[in-house]
């Protein structure tokens, strides 16, 4: 049997490999030896496992055939390309042929089941209020740069640090993610809390956040908004899918009408190209923000 594996997440990938083809003959791209090791009879075992690591996937006749005929009954072929180009025939033939799995950030309820896993092989417990401070500290569910490994670290520390795990460990060992500070400057912003929105962005500030870096990540998620309302007739689940991110990330702008979020997209957008030609940084992500807020509010 063939299997490419790809996505986000590569802790799932590792660990599905490992059950697939823990004990495996390993290539870095796809050659003539790989060929002709696939098609081998295993002397001293029933079958044979063999796990290739190339950058994309081969687009030659012979890769094309392998992907189509497939590999001998004794033969499990694991393949775990660098890039995975969606794009393509090769890839749309390996889609066909149902050889694909694809792992990427996990839900909110498996990554609650995931940590507890983790937490407790290091015998210690956390409280399920905690737990969800952790979650939203880490902003594992809308930054694309956290991810299971980077989790798994962070558990392993608070574990060393204390058997019950408390907020005030997570403050000192979990940074907090400059996305979920975002995602919650958005939703200030959609409910029209001036107060709110203001105080955060100030706090962001005074904690040296970039204010042009900060209107990136608003106008990232804006676009996310603006995409959703495109495909109304997809789940938030299949529309996450199908832009790559969670449907946690989808929440604050999904309901606004594209009008508005097309007027906020301006606003940011003329923000960023005001700081590029030398407008004072500070007063125009500000500016920015109590424009954002006038809109909605129209």
């Amino acid at each position: 049997m063939i299997y490419i594996l790809s996505g986000k997440e590569k802790y799932l990938i590792d660990n599905e490999a490992k059950k697939l083809a823990g004990d495996s003959i390993k290539f870095s791209e796809f050659g003539r030896e790989v060929y002709d090791s696939i098609n081998i009879l295993p002397i001293f075992e029933e079958e044979q496992k063999i796990t290739v690591f190339p950058e994309k996937l081969p687009t030659d006749d012979t890769f094309m055939d392998l992907l189509k005929k497939g590999v001998p009954s004794f033969t499990t072929l694991v393949i775990i390309p660098e890039k995975l180009d969606r794009r393509t025939k090769v890839y749309s033939i390996a889609k066909q042929q149902g050889l694909v799995m694809e792992f990427d950030k996990v839900s909110e309820d498996q990554l609650k089941r995931l940590l507890c896993r983790m937490i407790q092989k290091n015998n210690c417990k956390i409280r399920e209020s905690q737990m969800d401070y952790l979650i939203k500290r880490s902003g594992y569910l809308i930054d694309d740069d956290v991810d299971l490994y980077q989790m798994k670290t962070w558990c392993k520390q608070l574990c060393y640090a204390s058997e019950i795990i408390t907020r005030e460990n997570i403050d000192a060992f979990v940074p907090k993610s400059d996305q979920t500070s975002v995602f919650a400057l958005t939703g200030y912003i959609l409910s029209g809390k001036g107060k709110e929105t203001m105080m955060l962005a100030q706090n962001l500030i005074n904690e040296k956040e970039s204010p042009i870096r900060l209107l990136s990540l608003l106008l990232r998620s804006f676009r996310l908004g603006y995409k959703r309302q495109m495909y109304q007739e997809l789940t938030d689940r299949d529309a996450a899918k199908k832009f790559g991110v969670t449907p946690y990330q989808l929440q604050p702008v999904k309901d606004l009408a594209p009008e508005t979020i097309g007027k906020c997209m301006g606003v940011i957008e003329d923000a960023i190209e005001e700081i590029k030609n030398g407008c004072p940084s500070t007063l125009t992500f500000l500016t920015a923000l109590s424009d954002m807020l006038e809109e909605v509010a129209v």
